[in-house]
């Protein structure tokens, strides 16, 4: 798990923001089993884009390893796959220690590359279902981007032009990357549950209370892509 830290004078941490996975990069080489391709995109998307609690008419997704040696892999306790992200059993019990609220862990099935039986252990997806309104743009460092075309400065949450012309709100955070102010929350954003989205970036992050962060840190977990970066407390009240 990696950390990188803004230049802010801030004396204590209370949240903690990171990027959901976009693409494939270093992501596990553990993908979603599609035997219906109809079925398979529903669960494809819920697990991705949907924030309202598992339909209990939709069975779980189950997920198999593109390595023919499944044992070699190696799998971390927290990973990204198919745009998802997929914990063990150990990882599990860290969020289930802090408030959850209406977030959900939903075990599924983890096969082999045969897709004849299950590898060790338990696996879990993480849906990210509880949202607050806590990003304060007026303090955060900001950026614009074009479709096709890099963001202006070294930004982290980026105003974007998609393909179509339409407008949102992106954000990046790479390896090594050092934000000038970082993203700013309201103050008491931090109160409730641990974990959450913003509509703001809809998907495209999630946040964590240093409490979670801590306990994550705590327990020595084996990550893969997983990366952390502060949000700035300011003194506005959202």
């Amino acid at each position: 798990m990696t950390r990188r830290k803004p230049k802010t004078t801030v004396d204590e941490t209370q949240v903690w923001i990171s990027p959901f996975p976009q693409d494939s990069t270093n992501q596990v080489p553990i993908d979603l089993f599609e035997e219906d391709r109809d079925l398979g995109s529903r669960q494809w998307t819920l697990l991705r884009y949907s924030t309202e609690a598992w339909p209990p008419e939709i069975p779980v997704p189950v997920f198999f390893s593109e390595y023919k040696n499944a044992e070699a892999l190696k799998i971390p306790d927290i990973f990204k796959s198919k745009g998802s992200i997929l914990m063990s059993e150990r990882a599990r019990d860290v969020f289930a220690g802090v408030d959850m609220g209406r977030n959900e862990m939903i075990e599924v099935p983890l096969l082999d590359f045969k897709r004849t039986k299950r590898l060790a252990g338990r696996w879990f997806a993480l849906r990210v279902l509880e949202r607050k309104e806590g990003i304060d743009l007026a303090n955060s460092d900001t950026g614009t981007e074009e479709y096709m075309k890099p963001a202006s400065g070294d930004h982290v949450l980026i105003h974007a032009t998609g393909l179509s012309g339409q407008k949102f709100w992106s954000y990046r955070a790479r390896s090594g990357f050092k934000p000038r102010k970082g993203v700013a929350v309201f103050r008491g954003t931090h109160e409730g549950v641990d974990l959450w989205y913003d509509p703001l970036l809809a998907q495209k992050a999630f946040f964590v209370t240093d409490r979670l962060y801590r306990a994550l840190r705590a327990a020595k977990l084996k990550t893969r892509a997983l990366h952390f970066v502060e949000a700035i407390m300011t003194g506005e009240e959202n």
